[in-house]
């Protein structure tokens, strides 16, 4: 019987956030909003894109999950963000309480690949400023159109598949 594929490669985002955090102690809320973003993007449109069950990718053995996790972004004035992230996150949460978070355990062989792909990313981002993560992001239509739509009101929804989309359009194809 086949196992059923994972719809995120991290079933709590705060597994991630550990994980970016240790990675770089001195994140602040932008940077961190900025990271999740770039890296929900770019997993979506290129492991997320991946399925061996539809006979794409067959030298692909692995059914990768199709989102990195559970998002619901929001299109703010200094780019995109995780309004319930930014809510801990504006409280301190995170650093008072690293330790206590969740830690991704290592389960299957694909995951290191997986891990070893936002360390890359996780290199790049870190290369640039807090306000180059802004340019970079306000540069993407998900987050331009409903932003402009809405004349620059917080708390607009933006869409994951449209935000994966583009990033397999614009980035990876």
């Amino acid at each position: 019987m086949l196992s059923q594929k994972r719809k995120y490669f991290f079933d709590n985002i705060e597994e991630l956030i550990r994980y970016i955090m240790e990675k770089r102690e001195d994140i602040g809320q932008l940077r961190l909003q900025k990271t999740l973003y770039l890296l929900y993007a770019y997993y979506g449109a290129t492991y997320g894109q991946l399925d061996t069950e539809n006979g794409q990718d067959s030298e692909v053995e692995v059914d990768y999950p199709d989102e990195l996790f559970d998002a619901s972004f929001e299109a703010w004035k200094y780019g995109p963000v995780i309004y319930s992230v930014y809510k801990k996150d504006k409280e301190n949460y995170y650093d008072d309480n690293l330790e206590k978070l969740p830690k991704f355990e290592i389960n299957k062989n694909y995951e290191k690949d997986v891990l070893l792909f936002i360390d890359e990313l996780l290199d790049q981002i870190n290369e640039m400023s807090d306000f180059t993560l802004v340019d970079r992001t306000h540069q993407d239509n998900s987050w331009k159109v409903p932003y402009n739509k809405n004349k620059g009101q917080y708390a607009i929804p933006m869409s994951n598949s449209e935000i994966i989309d583009e990033y397999v359009k614009e980035y990876v194809s």
